[in-house]
């Protein structure tokens, strides 16, 4: 994606098919396999099943299909529509840009970033968090069963139920977040300008 944004600099480009081609990696992959040269998760996962111990997984494919469908669902899909939807924020909100671009400016210059470099990156976290919170890329979260009897808010959710979570109204609940239809980092950071800590009502 940086490659094809750079190549595109101040250009119109379709997104959606730049970033539709780390799908056709992830099938390349999966053509690929080399048996115990794992190039990540996938290859990790065919070698495991060579492994004793493991035999339950080459006796059922499915184990392996299904780690893979979610690996696609929970990952490649949610990624590739964080991304489509934080530029689609950043567009529309030039001056948020233009601190963002600051920041990473002054954190890093002319280099990549690196994980050491989170902390150093506030307004870039507050920017990423709340564009998860207003896209809401997983409106309606995945179906859980409760293991045992929950009670929230004096109702009983009986055990062996089944739960789906509608992320996209505690998201835009005026309740919780001020204003929330509007794109505004500002609300994941405290009076200094750095990120919430994790335990914060907004974060969680």
């Amino acid at each position: 994606l940086l490659a094809e944004l750079e190549q595109h600099e101040n250009q119109d480009f379709e997104m959606s098919k730049c970033l539709a081609t780390s799908l056709k990696v992830v099938i390349y992959i999966l053509k690929t396999w080399v048996p115990s040269q794992p190039r990540g998760i996938a290859d990790l996962l065919f070698d495991l099943e060579d492994k004793q111990g493991s035999e339950w997984m080459k006796n059922d494919p499915e184990h392996a299909i299904g780690f893979l469908s979610s690996l696609f669902w929970a990952a490649h899909l949610t990624t590739r529509a964080s991304t489509q939807g934080l530029f689609l924020c950043l567009a529309n909100y030039p001056s948020v840009t233009k601190k963002l671009h600051d920041e990473i400016d002054h954190v890093l210059g002319d280099r990549r970033p690196t994980l050491e470099d989170k902390n150093n990156r506030p307004y870039t976290e507050a920017t990423i968090l709340e564009s998860l919170r207003l896209i809401s890329q997983v409106p309606m979260g995945a179906v859980r069963l409760t293991s045992e009897d929950v009670n929230i808010d004096r109702v009983t959710i009986p055990k062996d139920t089944l739960v789906l979570l509608n992320t996209w109204f505690y998201h835009h609940n005026e309740e919780i977040y001020e204003d929330p239809w509007t794109f505004k980092q500002e609300r994941f950071l405290d009076d200094f300008g750095q990120i919430l800590p994790q335990d914060h009502t907004l974060r969680k």
